[in-house]
């Protein structure tokens, strides 16, 4: 990747974690032959949403805390607005149970900045 990469660490006193994690409560529906999760938009609306303001939120923020001037690139809505989304498979796992939304940072190059995510099978 050309530009920089800023690594999310979350961090209490008892114990730290590389990136955030949240659930992603949508039942299994991997398409037959590829790693894509297909979500139902409509009935998923609210979930769709607050994913959205979390990508949103955290690139203001970093864009409002590094007082730069880059173009947002929202790669998590784009995904699920188009109701499908790449995942990582567990390599023991056949059919996949349920999900979570690693979001390991931000990436930013010269015009652009977003954040890196995956969606992991659990």
């Amino acid at each position: 990747m050309d530009g920089f990469f800023t690594k999310f660490i979350y961090s209490t006193p008892f114990m730290t974690m590389n990136g955030l994690f949240f659930p992603f409560p949508v039942p299994s529906s991997p398409t037959h032959f590829s790693n894509y999760l297909l979500v139902d938009t409509l009935r998923h609306k609210e979930m769709v949403q607050q994913f959205q303001l979390i990508e949103k939120q955290l690139i203001q923020y970093y864009l409002m805390f590094y007082n730069i001037n880059k173009i947002p690139v929202y790669t998590l809505k784009n995904q699920l607005q188009r109701g499908s989304v790449k995942y990582y498979r567990n390599c023991g796992s056949k059919t996949p149970s349920s999900f979570y939304i690693k979001i390991s940072g931000i990436w930013e190059n010269h015009y652009e900045v977003g954040i890196t995510f995956k969606l992991l099978e659990i």
